[in-house]
């Protein structure tokens, strides 16, 4: 069976109030032949009867019923005309919403469907369509839910409300369709309506998108969003704005309370401040950073960014913004500022000179900072020196690898070392031992110590060493120096010729096996004198030489640690055999 194209046609108000005056005048006509035959009978003429005979009230009756059926259908029309303007307005709405509706006769299988209706199915209504083209029009994904939901209405009374996507038979296009419908036990039909809600799903789909790409940048940004309407004291909060002070979401008051009874005390004034000039223009932004109480007592730095919403009178309605957790931020700073002052006090009053270089955008190696002890060291004022590149600033280091070794610690984080390194121009003539290393990248800090004094005593002990040693190459007298357990540390050219034995045969060796046997005792004895002040003794023993054994005399003195314990003995001996 066909679908039928529901027929909204009625008639006219002028064709009714012009029906129901032919209605009335044929039945007035009617009763007034009615009565002229009555009265022919009777031998009246029509003139007659229409004069005298028929009386003054029966015209006045049938003039009132006429006059009547002329105002019923006066009324008819009006209530006619009513109803087509509203299904006219109905019909527009359907037209403008993509609204169409169907009604499916379930005795016959009949369908009635409204134009808007069959334009949805890409049908033309004179075209008619089978109640097996409507059960194809859906995708195949969606027919078995159609016909479940379809079975559920008629069967449990559960509301037809379904969405799906049909094939269009005109163009082939796949569109999205919701269709509601109810079921008409007593005519065993079901009504329902179509919509075409394509772009509505596009522009779903897009706030969808959008509502998501929202969240995510939300989450990326961990930042915790609110809003507060400043009319009636409501707020709303993300999840973030709760978990970042440990609390579980949902548990703060939705309400500006989840601020203001958070807030550290000795911060309130001043955040309380930055919002209401905020709000009443003082400031063009809204930009605050205090300290809120996070659920386990402790307090986290917070940095709140937001804007409001002005109605027509410039009265702030709502504002929104963003919380940001800067804790970590504001503990770096703090930490970052006491290392700087660290830094800086270690920079200021370090005896060693420190010179600070960047490494500019040009490869250059430029000299930003000195310390009071570099202008020291060097004898000069080194700030009209700021700005310079190394080679500008120190001239004579442009002929040494100097300049490339720092600019390789600025950029690498290689460090370096070296003992000594000579400068001399006209106004310095030093020797400086540094030490070179990066700070931050791009950054690098040289320290140095003029070693010139350094250099001249180590000279001096040179020639002192050198002198020692030539007094004790040319010494007649015997030296040694022996640990407490009597261990050779030191022993004098003469003591080897003297016991014919080189310097590594004697050293970390005991000397008491080269004494007398009868003389070990007394010699052990007259040792622990050194133990005691004035910490030295005389010896007098026999000691097995290269000529045999001969009577030697030692003088000996301990040497004292800095807790005053006896460290080492230094031992001076002769030999006392012709004596």
């Amino acid at each position: 069976m066909p679908y039928k194209k529901l027929d909204t046609r009625i008639l006219s108000s002028k064709n009714i109030i012009l029906l129901s005056f032919i209605f009335g005048l044929l039945i007035w006509l009617l009763d007034s032949i009615l009565d002229y035959f009555f009265y022919y009978i009777n031998g009246s003429s029509f003139i007659e009867i229409l004069i005298t005979e028929i009386p003054a009230h029966e015209l006045y009756i049938r003039t009132m019923i006429l006059f009547m059926l002329v105002l019923f259908g006066y009324l008819i029309s009006i209530y006619e005309k009513k109803n087509t303007i509203q299904k006219e307005q109905l019909k527009e709405v359907q037209n403008i919403a993509k609204l169409g509706s169907w009604q499916i006769n379930l005795n016959d299988s009949s369908v009635s469907a409204s134009d808007e209706a069959f334009k949805i199915y890409g049908k033309k209504s004179e075209e008619g369509i089978t109640i097996e083209e409507v059960r194809s029009l859906p995708e195949p994904k969606f027919r078995e839910k159609l016909d479940k939901a379809l079975q559920d209405l008629i069967e449990k009374n559960i509301p037809y409300d379904v969405k799906f996507k049909i094939k269009q038979k005109n163009t082939g296009k796949i569109i999205d369709i919701h269709s509601l419908a109810s079921y008409d036990k007593k005519n065993n039909r079901i009504i329902g309506t179509i919509q075409d809600i394509t772009e509505q799903e596009k522009l779903n789909n897009a706030l969808e998108v959008s509502e998501q790409r929202f969240r995510n940048a939300i989450e990326g940004t961990n930042d915790g969003l609110w809003d507060l309407n400043l009319q009636t004291n409501e707020a709303f909060m993300s999840e973030r704005y709760s978990t970042m002070l440990g609390y579980k979401p949902g548990e703060l008051p939705k309400s500006g309370e989840a601020w203001t009874k958070l807030i550290h005390p000795d911060d309130m004034e001043q955040s309380m401040k930055t919002l209401n000039d905020y709000l009443t223009h003082q400031t063009p932004v809204y930009n605050s950073t205090f300290r809120m109480k996070a659920k386990d007592g402790t307090y986290r730095w917070i940095n709140g960014r937001g804007k409001a919403i002005w109605d027509e009178n410039n009265k702030p309605l709502r504002i929104t913004g963003f919380n940001t957790d800067i804790t970590d931020t504001i503990e770096a700073q703090a930490a970052l500022q006491k290392s700087e002052q660290k830094f800086k006090s270690i920079f200021e009053e370090s005896p060693m000179g420190i010179l600070v270089y960047d490494l500019s955008e040009k490869g250059d190696l430029v000299l930003i900072d000195a310390n009071p002890a570099a202008n020291k060291l060097l004898k000069i004022d080194l700030k009209p020196k700021y700005g310079q590149t190394i080679e500008e600033a120190f001239p004579p280091l442009a002929k040494t690898e100097v300049p490339s070794i720092y600019k390789e610690i600025a950029s690498k984080g290689t460090t370096w070392h070296t003992e000594q390194i000579d400068y001399n121009d006209e106004i310095i003539n030093s020797a400086f031992e540094v030490h070179a290393f990066q700070t931050v990248p791009g950054r690098m800090v040289a320290l140095f110590l003029d070693i010139s004094e350094k250099l001249k005593t180590r000279q001096k002990l040179q020639i002192n060493e050198e002198n020692y040693r030539l007094l004790l190459h040319n010494q007649t007298d015997l030296v040694v120096k022996v640990d407490k357990e009597g261990k050779f540390l030191f022993v004098s050219p003469s003591y080897c010729k003297m016991f014919g034995k080189t310097e590594n045969e004697l050293l970390s060796q005991k000397f008491m096996p080269l004494v007398h046997k009868d003389d070990v005792e007394h010699t052990e004895n007259e040792m622990k004198k050194l133990y005691a002040p004035p910490y030295n003794c005389r010896i007098r023993q026999r000691a097995k030489t290269v000529n045999g054994w001969r009577w030697l005399e030692w003088v000996d003195t301990a040497v004292l640690d800095e807790n005053g314990e006896v460290k080492e003995i230094i031992g001076v001996g002769r030999d006392i055999e012709k004596e």
